[in-house]
């Protein structure tokens, strides 16, 4: 048995599609699926709970901590696999990395990204093909779906109240406790207009200053940089390319340092990933 964590802050446009993708038949068997709705103001919560057996939990608060709190607080099983409410998976990919986390091989574990950029305009996408070349993307883990064996939680007791949780939740495990599932895969939407990927780069940007301020030990555990420009070379095709990818991550650690310094520290959603045709979300004050 294990537990499944969602938070979920206004999804309703994508929970359904997140639970259809771990919740085959016989799936109670396995493990229970907590959704943490936090601050919904739309119908999150009514969807998922259509869900049979799915636990759907609420609070007014719109913060993602405060939903993985209190996911934790009722969660009955380890492992603990904390889903993010856009992702989508399966039933044998969760089945891997709760095989890894039982047996005593990881403490903190997730399976290979796969990024969906079909939705994404030209220069979005442009993005992301360089990116999903780097080392980084290959063998970090987070972006969405972070598995924590009994003992990796225990490692801390209530989340933190930081932007880079999956950050955080990695980190906080020794090197060698850390572990791609190569056997599993998970699929990630990212923004489609380069307005909203760099409104996400820059909340990524914000949570790495913050993360590296805060716990500077846990900072210094952190995986040496991959090189873009490697990656680049290894495949030529990417590399008229590279001027963007890098621009992009010079005009996000600006404006992370603008907002850090002006107090700014909120929660940037996009949303055109979860409808293509929503126009770019604003930030919106967090916890």
């Amino acid at each position: 048995m294990a537990s499944i964590i969602v938070p979920a802050h206004n999804e309703a446009a994508v929970i359904e599609r997140t639970l259809r993708s771990i919740t085959p038949d016989g799936w109670p068997s396995e493990y229970e699926i907590i959704v943490a709705c936090n601050g919904c103001t739309d119908d999150t919560a009514a969807r998922a709970r259509a869900f049979e057996g799915v636990k759907v939990l609420e609070t007014d608060v719109g913060s993602k901590v405060v939903a993985l709190n209190m996911g934790d607080s009722a969660a009955s099983q380890y492992p603990r696999i904390y889903l993010d409410a856009d992702i989508e998976t399966d039933i044998e990919s969760i089945r891997n990395v709760i095989r890894v986390l039982e047996a005593g091989e990881a403490d903190v574990a997730a399976p290979a990204a796969v990024l969906e950029t079909s939705d994404c305009s030209f220069l979005a996408r442009r993005y992301f093909d360089v990116w999903s070349r780097t080392d980084y993307f290959k063998n970090s883990i987070g972006s969405g779906f972070v598995g924590m064996s009994k003992a990796g939680r225990e490692r801390f007791q209530e989340w933190p109240n930081i932007i880079p949780d999956d950050e955080y939740a990695r980190l906080v495990v020794p090197r060698e406790r850390r572990r791609i599932v190569r056997e599993g895969r998970f699929t990630i939407r990212p923004p489609t207009q380069l307005r909203s990927l760099v409104n996400t780069r820059t909340r990524h940007v914000m949570g790495n200053y913050q993360l590296k301020a805060l716990y500077p030990d846990l900072w210094a555990t952190k995986e040496p940089a991959s090189s873009v420009v490697t990656a680049s070379l290894k495949h030529p095709e990417s590399l008229p390319w590279l001027g963007l990818y890098l621009g992009v991550g010079l005009v996000s650690r600006w404006r992370a340092r603008a907002r850090i310094r002006a107090g700014e520290l909120g929660w940037y959603t996009d949303k055109t990933a979860r409808t293509p045709t929503q126009e770019d979300d604003d930030w919106t004050s967090g916890d």
